[in-house]
């Protein structure tokens, strides 16, 4: 368990290290960042928004269970599932399996929502250094069909994009992470189902 930890400590300040590199070079990518009005990842006409509250303390315990169930809840918290629409048929129905909370955003935040998932110009960029969780998930609907899936880790600021064409890479940047924490954590904002 020891070489686990250290092995674990050595990876994160190695990631730590390799960010600070990154956002170094902030002068590339904002050479090369969009510039245009911004541009919407999804056409969509409903979010629902998913939320956990998890203490990330049991995550060693998951680590080590061999059990599918454990393996499927950390696909869905820590990494990049699902990667296609096709896995998105049945995520909706395991967020509410692992203990997901469900609301629906208001149809009167949609043009705010849409704003915050667009491809944009942002003068200033940042960089994120640690393991997301993946707590809040938006999932976005046109004619009652999953076009699109936003899992959001606002302690990180890292998000993971799936089901649109237009390039994610400056998503919450702009001040969009934070703007859309307060957006979903204000339950005047949502519906409860």
């Amino acid at each position: 368990m020891r070489y686990l930890l250290i092995l674990f400590l050595t990876f994160s300040i190695l990631s730590c290290n390799s960010s600070k590199n990154k956002s170094q070079s902030n002068d590339d990518v904002v050479g090369d960042s969009y510039s245009g009005p911004p541009n919407p990842y999804f056409n969509f006409d409903k979010v629902e928004y998913f939320s956990i509250d998890f203490d990330s303390n049991n995550l060693g315990e998951l680590y080590q269970s061999k059990s599918d169930s454990a393996k499927r809840f950390l696909e869905i918290y820590e990494r990049w599932y699902p990667t296609n629409m096709e896995e998105a048929s049945k995520f909706r129905d395991e967020l509410l399996q692992y203990g997901y909370t469900k609301y629906e955003v208001k149809d009167s935040l949609h043009f705010t929502i849409n704003n915050i998932f667009s491809e944009k110009e942002c003068e200033v960029w940042e960089a994120a250094a640690c393991i997301p969780e993946y707590r809040d998930i938006l999932i976005f609907y046109k004619d009652k069909k999953v076009i699109g899936i936003g899992k959001v880790c606002f302690g990180c600021d890292l998000s993971h994009i799936t089901g649109t064409k237009v390039p994610t890479g400056s998503f919450g940047q702009c001040g969009d992470f934070e703007k859309l924490e307060e957006l979903v954590k204000n339950q005047n904002n949502l519906i409860s189902e």
